[in-house]
């Protein structure tokens, strides 16, 4: 979506990491 795997693994602690994958 509007994240980049790059910044979605900075997010692992959030749930919603694998949507914004």
């Amino acid at each position: 979506m509007g994240y980049t795997r790059a910044q979605a693994q900075k997010l692992q602690s959030q749930p919603t990491t694998s949507l914004l994958d």
